[in-house]
Formats: structure tokens, C-alpha cells, sequence
């Protein structure tokens, strides 16, 4: 039931965030290459802030954190998001230009191989920062909460990619009706 209430809340706020979003670009979706996102830099921002406030609220809830594991965890964990969001926005640039790079007639195989290289290097990164992130929390959280968190995580990430599909499927179908 938890579950439940909790998709319905956020289903409500993703499609009032996403349908003014949308909603504002009106025509100009056909008209935007396919690799870029579909609306600008500040709506963006304000929509992932409030997804965040949402992903926050849940958290705790989640985690029953009492209010000194709130002190404490909150600092690191945002710390952590913050290091995570830098290496994947680098990852995101190198995969664009493996892409750009990938397109061409005649690409570079050592161009190639030097961006495959930095993906891996930054692939271990990534691992490098969760494993010291696990090992903080160990101090604050319980094993069972930590369990929790990496569950929450995977299953917040999974429930906006279909909060995201459902919106995108009804823009579709919205396109679709005569008018």
C-alpha cells in the first residue's frame, strides 16, 4: 500500500511537472534532433530539484532515519550524489563523442580506443566512490538500512523511467487523436 501511495504521488507531480514542460515546447518535439533533451537547461533544473525534494522525503521515510542518522547522513549522501552526478555527466560526454566519433565513414580506431579507455577509467570511478560512500555509512546506518538504500535507489531510479515512459506514451497518444 506504501508503494502504491507513493507512485500515485509521484505519477501526479512527474505529470504536472512534465506536462507543463511539454506542454510549453508545443511543435518544436518533431523538430529537435533526437539525441538532445527535449526541453531547455532551467526547466530541467527545476523539474530534477523537485524530483529530488520527492526522492528525499521518500528516503528518510524509507530508511526511518532518526533525526541524528539524518545529520549525519544527509551531508554524505549529498556529497556522494554530487561526485556521482560530475562522473556521469563526464561519462555522458565521452559516450556523445564515441558517438559523433562512431558515425563517421572513417573513424580513428586510436580516437576511439583513448574514449573507450577514459569510459572505463571513469566506470572505475564510479565504483571507487561507492565503495568509500558504503564504507561512511557503515558508521551511521544499520547493515538492514543500507540494504534499504541501495534497494530505494535502484527502485526510485526504475520507477521515474516509468513515470517518464507512461508521460511520453500518452504524448504520443495525444499527438495520435484528431482534433
Amino acid at each position: 500500500m506504501k508503494t502504491l501511495n507513493f507512485k500515485i504521488i509521484v505519477i501526479i507531480l512527474a505529470l504536472g511537472f512534465f506536462t507543463g514542460v511539454f506542454g510549453q515546447m508545443g511543435g518544436a518535439w518533431g523538430q529537435m534532433e533526437h539525441r538532445k533533451p527535449p526541453f531547455d537547461r532551467p526547466m530541467q533544473q527545476q523539474i530534477r530539484k523537485r524530483i529530488e525534494t520527492i526522492k528525499i522525503w521518500k528516503l528518510t521515510e524509507e530508511l526511518n532515519l532518526t533525526e541524528e542518522q539524518s545529520v549525519k547522513f544527509f551531508p554524505i549522501y549529498n556529497k556522494f550524489e554530487e561526485e556521482l552526478k560530475a562522473t556521469e555527466a563526464e561519462r555522458r560526454q565521452v559516450i556523445e563523442k564515441l558517438d559523433e566519433l562512431t558515425i563517421t565513414e572513417m573513424p580513428s580506431a586510436n580516437e576511439i580506443n583513448k574514449l573507450l579507455d577514459k569510459l572505463e577509467d571513469l566506470d572505475r570511478n564510479i565504483n571507487s566512490v561507492k565503495e568509500v560512500y558504503r564504507d561512511k555509512l557503515e558508521d551511521i546506518l544499520t547493515t538492514q538500512q543500507i540494504g534499504r538504500l541501495y534497494v530505494f535507489e535502484v527502485m526510485f531510479q526504475r520507477q521515474m523511467q516509468e513515470i517518464v515512459r507512461d508521460i511520453r506514451q500518452k504524448k504520443g497518444e495525444a499527438r495520435r487523436e484528431p482534433r
